[in-house]
């Protein structure tokens, strides 16, 4: 791969071997790194040399992690404005293509924050992402009320016949400035309560789960860590298609069903009061 501008010195003459570079960005983009840290690591990969831009240019869209805002609209723009950039890139079978082409090419997965509002005002340029199989959603701090809501988004941003992998991850830190303490029950909690007459699975007629929108019918590969053991089941059955399932949810909760997983808290606990 080769982009269309002048080379540097150092370019010229590196110091690592292409193959040591390309290790060393791909390493450390699979660490888990939070948002500021992964932020950082992008703004200092494109000034230290060519070569080294070049690869974390291919290592980054094809694991494509949505920092902010600003990262985001660049995304976009690379994908609907042909005027935005006129660097071109020489992909590995020797094809010219835009920098937005290739973005689209190389993407295989991508790894987004739900509690970002940017979330909600997606449009749909994900479509144009034809080789793309993984999503990975992060949730800080997010509650667990409505369990499908996130799962309906998700379905009108992506293209679903390509996507058969599908990662939740959901997190809580009582320190941060968006923890809810009103809404504490509604997260992490192995209590949590979910009307039986709308979320059961056992319920034939008018439940939630008769809406086709509110199904993951590609979803082969599903993981979810940190929800409670009634969304995890939840999502469970909104997957028919499911070939492998991990989660870290208790399995001795998990392998009595959702109606007894499903367990309102008593009155007289702190959650209840709210």
């Amino acid at each position: 791969m080769s982009l269309t501008r002048p080379s540097s010195v150092i370019d010229r003459f590196p110091y690592l071997p292409v193959e040591i570079i390309a290790l060393i960005i791909e390493e450390i983009w699979a660490l888990p790194l939070s948002k500021k840290e992964r932020h950082f690591f992008m703004k200092a990969s494109l000034h230290v040399c060519r070569i080294w831009m070049l690869t974390f240019l291919r290592v980054s869209f094809t694991h494509l992690h949505i920092v902010s805002y600003a990262y985001y609209k660049y995304i976009v723009l690379l994908q609907t404005d042909p005027t935005f950039t006129s660097s071109t890139v020489t992909d590995s079978d020797g094809a010219q293509l835009s920098l937005g082409a290739y973005f689209c090419r190389c993407c295989r997965s991508l790894t987004v924050s739900v509690q970002d509002t940017l979330f909600y005002g997606f449009p749909r340029i994900f479509t144009n992402l034809s080789h793309i199989r993984h999503v990975t959603l992060l949730y800080h701090n997010v509650s667990q009320q409505m369990p499908f809501a996130y799962i309906s988004r998700f379905n009108t941003l992506f293209p679903p016949r390509t996507i058969d992998s599908l990662e939740m991850r959901f997190t809580y830190d009582v320190q941060d400035a968006d923890y809810s303490a009103r809404l504490r029950y509604l997260y992490h909690s192995k209590e949590f309560y979910y009307p039986p007459k709308f979320y059961s699975p056992s319920v034939k007629h008018n439940g939630v789960l008769q809406y086709k929108l509110l199904t993951l019918p590609y979803i082969r590969h599903l993981t979810i860590n940190g929800a409670n053991p009634a969304l995890v089941l939840l999502v469970k059955c909104m997957s028919p298609a499911l070939e492998s399932f991990e989660t870290d949810g208790d399995p001795v909760v998990l392998e009595l069903g959702f109606d007894a997983a499903n367990v309102r808290p008593p009155p007289e606990t702190p959650e209840e009061r709210f």
